[in-house]
């Protein structure tokens, strides 16, 4: 799977902060590098994938919402 250049700058800020920072709390950047890396599987799939159905949809969509509904 490639990665974004969104993705690519987030390892990136990571890398610093964990060289610069080896003990902080990182949690922000690992939070948005999670995302980002899910936004890409889910580009990369979808590409390849015949449309969804809305029920389809709407099934994906609780499963990225969690408990939070």
């Amino acid at each position: 799977m490639a990665n974004s250049p969104t993705t690519q700058r987030l390892y990136g800020r990571l890398g610093n902060r964990r060289r610069f920072d080896p003990h902080g709390d990182h949690s922000d950047v690992l939070r948005d590098l999670a995302a980002s890396r899910i936004a890409d599987a889910i580009d990369e799939i979808l590409a390849a994938a015949p449309p969804l159905t809305d029920s389809q949809i709407d099934r994906l969509t609780a499963l990225l919402r969690g408990g939070r509904r």
